[in-house]
Parts: C-alpha cells; structure tokens; sequence
C-alpha cells in the first residue's frame, strides 16, 4: 500500500459518512427527516404527535426537496421500522402533486398509521407553529 494509502481510505471514509449526514436534517421539534424525492422517512421520538411528522415532513419537502405550498406529503409507510436508521422507527413519506386529492373527515385527526394520509405542503408548515408544552 502506498505511504498515503491510510490517509486516502481515512478520507474515503469521511467522505461517505458525511454524505450519509448531509442528507439527513434535524426539523422543527427535534425530529429528523432523511430521504429524497422517492421516500423520506421522518425518525420518531417519543411524545411526539401526528402534527409533530407532518410538521417535519412538510419542512423537508420545503427546504430539502424544493416542494411547494400546494403540493402534498403524503404517508407512504405507517410508523414502522426504519429504512433509514436500522433499530428506530420512523414514518415514510412521499411528495404528490397538488391534484391529488385533499383529506376526508376520516383523516381529521393525524396518524402516524394511516397510508395515505396527507396534507399540503403549507399545511404540514403551519403546523410546525402550533405552540407544545413539553
């Protein structure tokens, strides 16, 4: 190996665990959101409610994906084990257009565990506003 093989693999190192956290960003509330436009997953913490996910999920959409106010996050997996985190659990999400349809009184209440559930972009924003006594 050559004298600087070391540094180099040491380098490489670096380079792909940084690029792991650069994709990951820590939302309002504390939670963490990971993924691309083809699923991200929102980390669970505990205490955290409905409104706390969609809150970060509709920030990572924003300021990480380029979404805009009228688009929607939409659940694509319930509250399970994390892709993303092996040992945490986390919730999927999915940007749609904003055609898609909007939400019935079934989902009045926000789940963790509901496929389909969705709010825009904007909504999802607003949410991150409500004040929380913790």
């Amino acid at each position: 190996m050559p004298r600087n093989g070391p540094f180099l693999l040491a380098a490489a190192l670096c380079l792909v665990a940084g690029a792991g956290q650069a994709e990951r960003q820590m939302t309002p509330h504390g939670l963490y959101a990971a993924g691309d436009a083809s699923g991200f997953e929102v980390l669970s913490l505990p205490n955290r409610t409905g409104a706390d996910y969609f809150c970060a999920a509709g920030t990572f959409a924003r300021e990480r994906l380029g979404a805009r106010a009228t688009d929607r996050v939409e659940i694509a997996r319930p509250l399970g084990p994390s892709r993303v985190d092996p040992g945490r659990r986390a919730v999927t999400f999915v940007v749609t257009p904003p055609e898609r349809k909007g939400f019935t009184l079934r989902d009045v209440v926000l789940s963790t565990k509901r496929t389909g559930q969705n709010r825009t972009v904007g909504h999802a924003v607003s949410l991150c506003n409500q004040t929380r006594d913790r």
